[in-house]
């Protein structure tokens, strides 16, 4: 049985109390794991007091705890390197007695940049670093010599590593697609319970409602969202539903929000920004939509809001970026190209999905299908695998 270290960003805690990706994707992996015992595992994470306690469960996984640890989104006077090298300071003190299989870097934030600075005190394991995003791959020019593998989440992921840096080993790179808790996803409300959440948003029956999940940055295409719903000719009859802020759930409010606002004044009865919902209430969200929209411009390595709005069996609008296109496909969505007259497009496919009952069912029937492949139980199995397939 493979012992695996796995060192999580100092950000959210595993087990989760909140959202983040990253930290959901690695609690279905430490769940299965409960049930398949394929492996040993250890987990390095920051303390928070509900998932210490929640922590306590898990038979097959040791916790590491970093107690003091300054989480990224709270950090004050210090920089981004101080605080990384802080937290993994602590890391070392807790495993450098201890022998792995392979110590795995889950993050694509900027721990990526100062990974090395644990490795170079800690030669003698073997490390992977697991991209969730195509970001941060520009440490590689100096530090691929200290990793023996990569794992990508999506083959674009791949072929940009690849192209950005030929040199590296081909041999070194592996694939392993996201996961989430279908489970959640495929709950279904009742007439009486939909009327509630529709009620609390000023939604009625007769409305048609298209939805975005995200945090508000440019790079998420909410802009273009509002714009091509604005110009929409059935836009009447629909609500727009914004989900989410800036950063996870803070108050913050950055010029981008305001100017989402903005654009949104003369329509405000029918765009609506519910600000940050935790990731297990949106299926509630999901139960009263009608179009699901993810018009991101940046290359999405992934987009796991694309599978669970799947599993939810919604029909999509996407676009054509980054790894969009491997997650979903035309029998379930619309894969718009964002260079080629996007907003006009976007509107046009609002108001034929709109117009087009029968097609939105097709789509959404279609979606729950192919959510399928996103299983945690595939999850899992396609990690052990991988694992076991590679050669220290």
């Amino acid at each position: 049985m493979k012992k695996i270290c796995l060192i999580m960003p100092n950000v959210f805690p595993v087990p989760t109390t909140f959202s983040g990706g990253v930290e959901i994707l690695m609690n279905i992996l430490l769940d299965e794991n409960e049930k398949e015992k394929k492996i040993d595992l250890i987990c390095v994470t920051i303390y928070e007091e509900k998932s210490y306690e929640l922590s306590k469960k898990y038979k097959n996984t040791k916790f590491i705890h970093i107690k003091d640890a300054v989480r990224t989104l709270d950090m004050e006077g210090e920089t981004l390197k101080e605080v990384y090298r802080k937290y993994l300071d602590k890391t070392y003190e807790n495993i450098k007695d201890l022998e792995f299989d392979y110590v795995i870097f889950e993050a694509s934030d900027p721990l990526v940049l100062e990974a090395g600075y644990l490795i170079k005190k800690l030669p003698n394991n073997t490390y992977i670093h697991h991209f969730h995003s195509a970001d941060g791959m520009d440490i590689l020019e100096k530090a691929d010599y200290l990793y023996k593998h990569y794992i990508c989440v999506s083959k674009f992921c791949i072929n940009k590593m690849k192209t950005e840096f030929p040199e590296i080993n081909s041999d070194k790179i592996k694939l392993l697609y996201n996961s989430i808790y279908l489970e959640k996803f495929v709950k279904r409300l009742n007439d009486t319970e939909k009327n509630e959440i529709k009620s609390k948003y000023g939604i009625t029956n007769e409305d048609n409602v298209i939805t975005f999940t995200g945090r508000t940055v440019k790079e998420k295409g909410i802009e273009e969202l509002i714009l091509a719903f604005k110009q929409m000719k059935n836009r009447q009859k629909c609500k727009l539903l914004i989900i989410g802020n800036n950063t996870f759930g803070t108050n913050i409010i950055t010029p981008f929000d305001e100017k989402l606002k903005e654009i949104s004044n003369e329509f405000q009865n029918q765009i609506i920004f519910t600000g940050f919902i935790k990731n297990e209430d949106l299926y509630k969200i999901h139960n009263i939509t009608d179009i699901f929209v993810v018009p991101s411009l940046y290359e999405e390595a992934f987009g796991l809001v694309l599978v669970e709005a799947m599993a939810s069996g919604l029909p999509i609008i996407t676009t054509n970026i980054g790894g969009i296109p491997e997650v979903v496909n035309k029998d379930c969505a619309f894969i718009l190209d964002v260079y080629k007259d996007f907003i006009n497009n976007l509107s046009n496919k609002l108001d034929f999905l709109f117009e087009n009952p029968e097609i939105r069912q097709k789509f959404g029937n279609e979606a729950e299908i192919l959510s399928k492949k996103y299983s945690r139980e595939e999850y899992y199995n396609n990690f052990v695998k991988l694992i076991e397939s590679l050669k220290a």
